[in-house]
């Protein structure tokens, strides 16, 4: 791998909470924990490609 060339690994978070998803993407962050969410997730999107994904609340994942 050249030095130009970044290395991306798609990250995935899926959560129940369409509201922690939207808040996330406003560009208004109001809340301190939603800044320091989003905060994390620039850092992580340095070098992986993160996919937010919104889940029906118990639906298919064995682990809530």
């Amino acid at each position: 791998m050249k030095n130009t060339e970044k290395y991306y690994r798609s990250t995935y978070i899926f959560s129940d909470s369409q509201v922690a998803i939207k808040a996330l993407d406003n560009f208004h962050l109001n809340f301190k924990i939603v800044l320091e969410c989003h905060q994390t997730l620039v850092i992580l999107a340095k070098h992986n490609r993160i996919n937010l994904v919104w889940v029906l609340s118990h639906m298919g994942i064995d682990v809530h």
